[in-house]
């Protein structure tokens, strides 16, 4: 896949001048290490924390994701380190890593629970000592240096010295050493307008804000973080001037993911998001997937999307309701939209007989934590908003698009005859047209200008094929 990403971009290289990227406020001089907050930094503070173990006390919903998180976690302690080999890294290794850190590392924090506490240390120290390369091609190299990031900082307080030592040196190694590397030799994610440009210089820059203040990583980190913040900016132009993504659904929770993440960190240790969190249409985009789910709650799924209830973006959705760039209204709605699609998604009643005999879009108090994303759920957990906000959004609205060569013109339209209501959960019978124009360019569009989905009377009537095979011929 890095291939034949790579190989599209450079038949775009030609018409890089035409991409202008916007460009936000300069980035300022990194903060010296004197200067730095203390660990845990990244994303959930101590302060934070305390909100947080306060909010799943008094909250039932909260409590619920935290009840899920914990048997989802359990089952982690017994499951094998990553392979991490130089013929097996992918994005595989790197996402399951990532997954072990974030539900672990908040288990630890919000239980002191030893027991993930080191099962999420053992695997640090695996990947910064046992692997031989993070670097198949970019997007694990970032999310490998992410994950190292997030853990080394949320388990700061667990870890030995002789242990902290040594994750640094392989992040060091790994991490910043190759990305300057790469950066040097002018590799095509640094400044490109899809989801690497966020994945690889978000990653880089999360992971990168958890080293600072280590004299034997410093300098690299400083330099990447530097380089990162300049390569960021282009992607974030992106999101202009509506919030569309040109991606797909999928891609739109990818960069989600990166983009929520990386403000949040940055607002964590500066005191701000340096501008990102102010480019346009980023503030709104919440909006655009919001649009892109039918009746049935399965998304317009052009591009290489899976349009299923399961990529429904909960996760995502509460991250964006922590947006200071938002209105509150908007930051409410993606909060109650967050919740509503972790129920209809991971929630099932405490008398089925496993997590899995549930039925699509059942109700219950109980969540598995496999289906929905609880940590995330709960790093950024807000229980305002309700049913009425999603009924006031308008049921028609385009949007104009301004990468890859849209250029500011309408290319994705949604129409329906009104929002289904959150008792109708999957079972909406309301119209909905969905359609994308056609505009011939690469990366995960698949040729499918003019295609379109209709939804009426809780069917599908035409639909768009999804995803294709990367390596078809």
């Amino acid at each position: 896949m890095g291939v034949l990403l790579a190989a599209c971009c450079a038949a775009l290289a030609g018409t890089s001048a035409a991409l202008q990227c916007w460009q936000p406020q300069p980035p300022g001089q990194p903060l010296l290490a004197t200067q730095l907050p203390p660990h845990p930094r990244l994303r959930l503070n101590d302060s934070r924390l305390a909100e947080l173990n306060h909010t799943i006390q008094t909250d039932s919903t909260a409590k619920a994701y935290f009840d899920g998180l914990v048997i989802y976690g359990e089952a982690w302690l017994t499951e094998p380190h990553v392979d991490c080999t130089a013929t097996h890294m992918s994005n595989t290794q790197s996402r399951t890593t990532l997954t072990i850190q974030y539900n672990l590392g908040l288990l630890w924090r919000l239980t002191g629970d030893r027991r993930f506490a080191e099962r999420a240390a053992q695997e640090l120290l695996h990947v910064t000592t046992n692997c031989t390369t993070w670097d198949p091609y970019g997007l694990v190299l970032a999310e490998m240096t992410h994950a190292v990031g997030l853990g080394y900082d949320w388990l700061y307080s667990y870890l030995s010295p002789v242990r902290r030592q040594a994750i640094v040196a392989g992040v060091a190694r790994m991490g910043f050493g190759e990305a300057l590397l790469q950066y040097s030799d002018h590799v095509f994610w640094a400044n490109c307008t899809f989801n690497w440009g966020i994945v690889t210089n978000g990653g880089l820059t999360i992971g990168g804000l958890a080293f600072l203040d280590e004299p034997a990583a410093a300098a690299n980190v400083s330099a990447v973080l530097a380089k990162a913040a300049v390569g960021i900016q282009c992607p974030f132009g992106s999101f202009a001037p509506h919030g569309g993504w040109h991606e797909g659904s999928m891609y739109w929770q990818y960069v989600a993911e990166y983009a929520v993440a990386t403000t949040e960190a940055l607002r964590g240790v500066y005191g701000s998001d340096r501008g990102l969190s102010d480019s346009p249409g980023f503030n709104e985009t919440a909006l655009f997937r919001l649009h892109m789910n039918g009746p049935s709650q399965s998304s317009f799924d052009f591009g290489d999307s899976d349009g299923s209830l399961a990529n429904s973006a909960a996760g995502y959705f509460m991250g964006y309701s922590q947006l200071p760039s938002s209105s509150h209204q908007l930051r409410s709605l993606c909060a109650y939209e967050g919740r509503r699609l972790a129920q209809l998604v991971g929630g099932y009643s405490p008398t089925a007989s496993s997590p899995g005999a549930r039925s699509p879009g059942a109700t219950g108090t109980r969540y598995n934590c496999s289906l929905i994303d609880c940590a995330r759920l709960l790093i950024d957990y807000s229980a305002e908003g309700s049913d009425a906000l999603i009924q006031s959004v308008p049921t028609a609205r385009l949007f104009k698009l301004s990468a890859f060569g849209w250029e500011g013109r309408s290319a994705l339209g949604f129409f329906r005859s009104a929002w289904s209501t959150a008792s109708e959960g999957v079972d909406g019978k309301h119209s909905y047209l969905a359609f994308k124009a056609a505009n011939g360019v690469p990366n995960h569009n698949d040729l499918d200008g003019g295609t379109f989905v209709y939804e009426a009377g809780g069917q599908r009537w035409a639909m768009d094929m999804g995803s294709d095979d990367y390596q078809l011929k």
